[in-house]
């Protein structure tokens, strides 16, 4: 609430001010197109992919706006391989901001 607050009266747009309210509620369905809360509750659970978390979370096929962005051969083990094979690149992205 704070966070939302704070960017209203910074006068941030109401789509940034809706990602801070919703990201996380992962069955949100506000709209028929894909918004910017969508993309980063989508973000979210990919960066939760092969960790502990993923296990309290639902699965890509039953958030909204996974078929709203048309995501569906985006899986998690589709991730995990593009970054398997990004590792090297990972690495060396790791080793320039560490």
């Amino acid at each position: 609430e704070v966070g939302a607050s704070l960017l209203a009266k910074w006068e941030f747009a109401d789509e940034i001010i809706d990602v801070i309210e919703n990201s996380g509620n992962w069955l949100r369905n506000d709209n028929v197109q894909a918004d910017y809360c969508d993309i980063v509750n989508i973000a979210q659970i990919h960066a939760y992919i092969g960790t502990p978390r993923m296990e309290t979370i639902p699965t890509l096929d039953v958030i909204p706006g996974f078929h709203k962005l048309a995501l569906g051969k985006l899986t998690p083990e589709m991730s995990l391989q593009v970054i398997e094979k990004s590792q090297e690149e990972i690495e060396e992205t790791i080793a320039i901001f560490g």
